[in-house]
């Protein structure tokens, strides 16, 4: 609750859910709220304000994690192990109904005596950068710079009229635009499978969605899977879906 007891008087807590989980690896379970503030009165308006308690299951004391929030936003707590195996960590997914393609994903992990932000998800896709253009031969140039990886999706069984927009009838680029790259659609945490190397926390899954210039059509699935290692997560393996027959294909290249 907010330190002015002016604002305390005017607002009141809504425990939205409740995850127990020994967080700080002291072998008892702390009590994690996800909490969001609302007025105090008969709309019991949302006022913006959401953020997480943690309750020490040992000690009793209590931390307070503050979270993003606008209008739309609906989070989600996960306890998973992806940092070690003797603790828990705090996923928060963020799901925007409003802003389809805006969602907010963070972990927070109990290092030092406090829980600090190991995982954002903006600041994911600041660093694995996906770029996606249009070329002649109705193919779509799909490129990570992060991971120096470059996929070839060929587009030329997609419906004709829309490809008539994009390319002339000889399969030659007559636009120059780029295809939109949402935001992270969700982030999911899923077990490891990939031997002693990696250890054995668990993995996450992230999907991104790759869209046509105009927006008409869902080009592809973009599937990240991270790891904790070395103290930050990375990328172990990247995919690209695409939607139809198997005549829809995909070239991957390391440049």
């Amino acid at each position: 609750m907010s330190k002015n007891l002016n604002k305390i008087l005017d607002v009141r807590e809504v425990v939205i859910e409740v995850k127990y989980g020994d967080t700080t690896g002291n072998g008892h379970n702390d009590k994690i709220s996800l909490i969001e503030i609302h007025e105090n009165n008969k709309q019991h308006k949302f006022t913006g304000e959401i953020f997480i308690r943690v309750e020490n299951g040992l000690t009793g004391h209590i931390d307070r994690i503050d979270l993003e929030s606008h209008t739309g936003i609906t989070y989600k707590l996960y306890l998973g192990n992806f940092t070690t195996n003797y603790k828990e960590d705090i996923l928060v997914q963020g799901f925007n109904y409003i802003l389809e393609d805006k969602n907010n994903n963070y972990i927070f992990s109990y290092i030092d005596r406090k829980y600090k932000e190991i995982f954002n998800g903006h600041k994911f896709l600041e660093e694995y950068i996906i770029e996606a253009v249009y070329k002649d031969n109705y193919i779509i140039e799909v490129y990570c710079k992060r991971l120096n990886m470059m996929y070839l999706i060929t587009i030329k069984y997609y419906n004709k009229k829309w490809l008539s927009k994009i390319y002339d009838k000889f399969g030659i680029l007559s636009i120059n635009a780029k295809l939109i790259n949402t935001d992270l659609n969700a982030v999911y945490p899923i077990g490891s499978t990939w031997g002693e190397e990696f250890g054995s926390q668990e993995e996450l899954y992230i999907y991104q969605t790759l869209i046509s210039h105009d927006k008409e059509k869902v080009i592809a699935i973009i599937q990240n899977r991270l790891k904790w290692k070395n103290g930050r997560f990375v990328v172990i393996l990247q995919n690209i879906a695409v939607f139809g027959e198997d005549r829809y294909k995909i070239k991957t290249t390391g440049i």
